[in-house]
């Protein structure tokens, strides 16, 4: 399996944005990431993707992590 680490990437938004558009322009540029499981998080919390950015309570500059979630 490739090292696909995504470090220092952004992408632009409205609050009113739900996450699951952000994850679709992710996965333009990291098409790898489409192809298992995962879970989006922000400090501890997990990020529910049919919600907003404002619903997930994501500010400007938050630092989402992405976890592989083994089957």
């Amino acid at each position: 399996m490739p090292n696909q680490d995504i470090v220092n990437y952004a992408l632009s938004c409205k609050k009113t944005d739900v996450f699951s558009k952000l994850e679709d322009e992710l996965y333009k540029d990291f098409p790898y990431y489409k192809n298992f499981k995962k879970i989006f998080s922000i400090e501890t919390r997990k990020i529910d993707v049919k919600k907003t950015i404002e619903e997930n309570g994501i500010k400007n500059k938050s630092v989402i992590n992405i976890f592989k979630v083994e089957n």
